[in-house]
């Protein structure tokens, strides 16, 4: 055996101790997220509307929460970033 390896520890689940990669939480499970130019754009339209007042932050936060997400546009795939863009009324 490998003497107490033991497996991955918190990797498991979202949250806890991940590997140094962008991930997503969807339902409980944890998966990659590809790192694009559309993505980056995303994100970066998402932490922009963030930037401009406490409500814009508070949308984010209340959109996530209601997903079960992390608060980290990076973390969330094209479509969400996409479909938080259009609620908010950023296109």
């Amino acid at each position: 055996g490998y003497g107490g390896y033991g497996g991955y520890g918190g990797y498991g689940g979202c949250g806890g101790m991940a590997p140094p990669a962008k991930r997503v939480c969807l339902g409980g499970s944890v998966a990659a997220v590809p790192v694009d130019g559309e993505h980056a754009e995303l994100v970066n339209k998402v932490k922009s509307f963030q930037r401009t007042g406490p409500d814009a932050k508070q949308a984010w936060w209340t959109f996530c929460d209601e997903r079960g997400g992390t608060k980290d546009p990076a973390r969330h795939d094209a479509e969400t970033l996409q479909e938080f863009i259009a609620l908010s009324g950023m296109m």
